[in-house]
């Protein structure tokens, strides 16, 4: 695994993470927050976004699983509006979900082949196989508590969306199947 591959992965997965916290954030009247979520998108996507960006793409995607949970805790009952924002939520969290579970691993095989590369030829070999390492090690440290913030979020959301009898995509049930306790 490349760091420009953990990079790309990371981007494509937390675009969609994002995207899904803008609905929900709009099902909680929180408009400037997911304008704030849709702009963040945007610029992760952006040609030659580095490691700062990143890193306040998961600290904001963080803070937001945080304030969602809060919200969701204080109103399970939702208007038929927020459960269409719940609606246009799902295909989102879905992918990123799946996007996220496959990151965890990717991460871990990032960090073996970066061992290698040291111990292969040191840091220079290091860098040398690796365009964006400290985009790479950001997203690296990131992943645990990051993918777990997401999980529980995206549980949270699915079981409150069940208990309003919101349609759920048949995949966002099987998403929910092997995510980490």
């Amino acid at each position: 695994m490349t760091s420009d591959a953990l990079v790309t992965s990371f981007i494509q997965s937390n675009t969609q993470i994002l995207t899904a916290q803008k609905f929900l954030a709009l099902a909680y009247d929180q408009k400037d927050k997911a304008a704030l979520l849709e702009s963040e998108a945007k610029a992760i996507q952006s040609d030659g976004v580095g490691a700062d960006e990143l890193k306040k793409a998961v600290e904001l995607s963080q803070k937001t699983n945080e304030e969602l949970a809060a919200k969701q805790a204080e109103k399970a009952k939702l208007s038929e509006q927020e459960k269409q924002y719940y609606v246009q939520s799902l295909p989102y969290f879905v992918r990123g979900v799946a996007g996220t579970k496959k990151l965890v691993g990717e991460v871990a095989s990032f960090g073996s082949s970066s061992k290698q590369s040291m111990m292969g030829g040191g840091l220079s070999a290091l860098r040398g196989g690796m365009g964006k390492l400290k985009e790479a090690m950001v997203i690296a440290k990131a992943t645990p508590g990051y993918s777990k913030s997401v999980f529980d979020t995206f549980r949270k959301t699915v079981m409150i969306g069940k208990s309003n009898k919101v349609k759920m995509p048949a995949d966002a049930t099987a998403a929910l199947a092997g995510l980490a306790p």
